[in-house]
């Protein structure tokens, strides 16, 4: 009987076959399959751990021989997936000899070691390697491997250290950091260290164009001696907490010279880090991009060092030909959310500068910052929390943007609207080009008379605004309708504002 039902099931798989054979598919070349299952492996996330692209494989017998006869199948993996050292032997070998790109998504420890050296046997071959590991694994695996070892294709490589328990030494990091920059990688373009002390001597890094850097500590010389080998960079990013060491006003480093950096990211705890900026020089147009995350106190350890640093940064960016583009201005001061400003040439920011949870005790020459950048095509501009403003800094800086068409402000008192409107018959028109006016949590107890006037001016004048916006603002229904009478109005409906809801940058 057993028998009997054998023989049945190889009848119906031998029909199933043949079956197969004559489906449209089944008349595809083996290559354009290959193909088909790389682009199904590449389009495809396995959060499991399981690699699901090779489901493929156990389709059919066809599939199955094309899959395993698929270079590009097997030439990029994820060594923390990879439990036996057999399958990381196998994986490699179906690899063929093409070039090798290796991921790490979770820490590993030293019961992967074996695994690792299997797969860092192959180094020649990497063309991306990225290992996430503990000190001392990372210790063993690049201390095993000669100083002479090629990384001739290598073009991506990132190295996270992962902590290790109290008892790791704070500099395991340089040895096994040293001995991965003794290797040659001539052809390197993109480089991430994350929890590594770096070395003293750092090699030279000539096609090198991305660098990260995320460290909880570091000195700026350190940094400064990394960019002098590295000198085409198109793109930098530091995330560091703080800088530490030795001052650079006592070590006096030579400035870096960095023509072709196009991005240039700074993240921090502390203001002073800024200094950074004072030792790089780098072309107007490059995209800047600084956020201080954490307040203290006092506000600025160095109030005019920091605000010099800062005039330095939008000076230099307002010297470029792209300044002259931004059409979008964002500028936030309060205490609960901090200091933000943002310079934009359609969705992209070119000028980031934020500084999460502080606010400075005075205004006035965070807000001078704004007067330094080209107006003159701005377009949309966004405000908040500047209700210490008076009406002639407001002035000021609105007769150079003729063509603002979209405002919107939040946090902020009459002598906005005040500034809106004309002193006598001979003034010109300020922001005559304006079409659309938002107010976000305000008080309009003194806010709806001068905006009625301001309403009236307008339409005298031929150049009526299309659109008045009001949310999150302490208006009463009947103030609402009064101004209805003048434009469209777009009202949410609530009569009470709280100026600490939720984060003004947010829709």
């Amino acid at each position: 009987m057993d028998d009997s039902l054998i023989s049945q099931d190889i009848v119906i798989s031998d029909s199933q076959a043949e079956n197969n054979l004559y489906s449209p598919i089944a008349k595809l070349y083996a290559e354009l399959l290959g193909e088909i299952f790389v682009l199904a492996k590449t389009s495809t996330k396995s959060y499991s751990g399981k690699p699901s692209w090779l489901n493929v494989a156990g389709v059919c017998q066809a599939w199955r021989e094309v899959a395993l006869d698929t270079p590009r199948l097997w030439n990029r993996f994820d060594v923390s997936h990879i439990k036996h050292l057999e399958w990381a032997s196998t994986i490699l070998g179906r690899s063929g000899g093409l070039p090798l790109m290796i991921e790490c998504t979770r820490p590993l420890n030293l019961k992967y070691l074996d695994i690792l050296k299997t797969v860092v046997s192959h180094i020649s071959r990497m063309r991306e390697l990225d290992i996430y590991a503990q000190p001392d694994t990372l210790l063993s695996l690049f201390t095993s491997q000669p100083s002479t070892s090629p990384l001739s294709q290598l073009r991506s490589l990132s190295l996270t250290q992962s902590k290790g328990g109290e008892d790791s030494e704070p500099d395991r990091s340089q040895l096994w950091l040293q001995r991965v920059f003794e290797m040659a990688m001539p052809t390197l373009q993109t480089l991430k260290l994350v929890e590594v002390v770096l070395p003293l001597d750092i090699p030279a890094f000539p096609h090198l164009r991305r660098l990260e850097i995320a460290t909880a500590s570091i000195k700026v010389t350190t940094i400064l001696s990394f960019l002098r080998n590295a000198p085409y960079l198109e793109e930098l990013i530091l995330i560091v907490h703080p800088f530490t060491g030795e001052s650079v006003g006592t070590t006096s480093p030579t400035t870096i010279d960095l023509p072709n950096l196009k991005w240039l990211s700074l993240a921090s705890t502390r203001f002073d880090t800024s200094v950074l900026f004072q030792y790089i020089h780098y072309h107007p147009s490059t995209r800047i991009q600084i956020n201080m995350t954490k307040p203290f106190t006092p506000w600025l350890p160095q109030p005019n060092q920091t605000m010099q640093s800062f005039a330095g940064l939008v000076s230099h960016f307002a010297s470029s030909d792209e300044a002259t583009q931004i059409d979008s201005l964002f500028f936030l001061n309060n205490p609960a959310h901090g200091l933000h400003l943002k310079a934009s040439t359609g969705d992209v920011a070119s000028l980031d500068i934020r500084c999460d949870s502080v606010s400075p005790p005075d205004i006035g020459p965070t807000f001078g910052l704004l007067s330094i950048l080209p107006q003159s095509n701005i377009r949309s501009f966004r405000i908040s929390g500047l209700s210490r403003i008076g009406r002639e800094a407001w002035m000021n800086l609105f007769r150079q943007q003729d063509h603002l068409q979209e405002l919107e402000a939040e946090m902020v008192k009459e002598e906005l609207v005040q500034m809106l409107l004309k002193s006598s018959e001979d003034e010109p028109t300020v922001l005559p080009e304006l079409k659309r006016l938002a107010f976000r949590r305000c008080l309009f107890v003194d806010l709806v008379e001068y905006l009625k006037t301001f309403l009236k001016e307008r339409k005298a004048l031929g150049v009526s605004l299309d659109e008045l916006k009001i949310s999150k603002s302490g208006i009463l229904p009947e103030e609402v309708l009064e101004l209805r009478a003048h434009v469209r109005v777009d009202w949410d409906g609530l009569t009470y504002n709280d100026p600490y809801e939720d984060d003004p940058r947010s829709p």
